[in-house]
């Protein structure tokens, strides 16, 4: 009965007319319930919230140290949807899989797309392509991976922005632990973004895509930097760990 169950939800989800952020019920459900959850479990505030006001397409480069991150930067963007890469494996490896339903399956629904790390082949670009020329923002993570090395970027996000000859959008995000009770909130979250990246149109391609990469680089390092030290002041100042209940995410220009 528990193996019919299991399968009759994977068939259901497969049979699902929508996979990405078009589906607008859905996709704002899901970032009212990571909102109410970030504000309730976590002190989270953004700096540079008006360089992510323009509506127009861009291609927004987010740091990946934690699992969370991913949450954090649509939370962020606050007045619109945000297609964000995922590995490919959470959507064909049978470890991403439980009940019968693969990961991959359902952050699909929120308009999460799969990217191959290693071989990003132009296969990779056509949904972010496709999501950009509708005028939406697409999250990338250059790192690749969770890890703090900013020095070796994987070039897909600068090749996207200049592809389509939109910004590059830095958004840094750090932590800091502040509590260990259960009954209070455990951590700080300070999201940075920064005055978004253009290609040089005197460079041919190749030279552009790397000087964007670097430039990437450069900025993730500094931020990630800024917004540590901002995470930790902010915890050192907080030594009452302030009781969980409903705040806000305090947004800063």
């Amino acid at each position: 009965m528990f193996y019919n169950l299991s399968s009759n939800m994977a068939n259901k989800f497969e049979r699902l007319p929508y996979k990405d952020a078009s589906h607008q019920i859905l996709y704002g459900l899901a970032h009212f319930m990571v909102g109410q959850y970030l504000v309730i479990e976590y002190d989270t505030a953004v700096a540079g919230s008006r360089f992510l006001k323009d509506n127009g397409p861009r291609v927004d480069a987010i740091t990946h140290t934690r699992a969370i991150e991913p949450a954090v930067a649509a939370i962020a963007e606050e007045e619109r949807a945000l297609p964000t890469m995922a590995k490919i494996e959470l959507f064909e490896d049978p470890r991403y899989k439980k009940l019968g339903i693969q990961l991959g399956d359902i952050i699909e629904l929120v308009d999460a797309f799969p990217v191959r790390r290693e071989s990003p082949g132009h296969s990779s670009l056509r949904i972010p392509q496709r999501h950009l020329r509708e005028g939406k923002a697409v999250g990338m993570f250059a790192q690749g991976t969770r890890n703090y090395n900013f020095n070796s970027l994987y070039k897909g996000a600068a090749l996207l922005s200049y592809l389509e000859n939109v910004p590059l959008q830095p958004i840094v995000i750090a932590s800091q632990p502040i509590c260990h009770s259960g009954f209070q909130r455990q951590e700080i979250i300070r999201v940075i973004a920064s005055r978004p990246l253009r290609h040089n149109p005197d460079l041919r391609k190749r030279e552009a895509i790397d000087r964007l990469t670097d430039d990437l680089s450069l900025v993730f390092e500094r931020d990630f930097r800024r917004a540590r030290h901002w995470a930790n002041f902010d915890a050192q100042h907080n030594k009452m760990c302030r009781l969980k209940m409903p705040g806000r995410i305090r947004r800063y220009a």
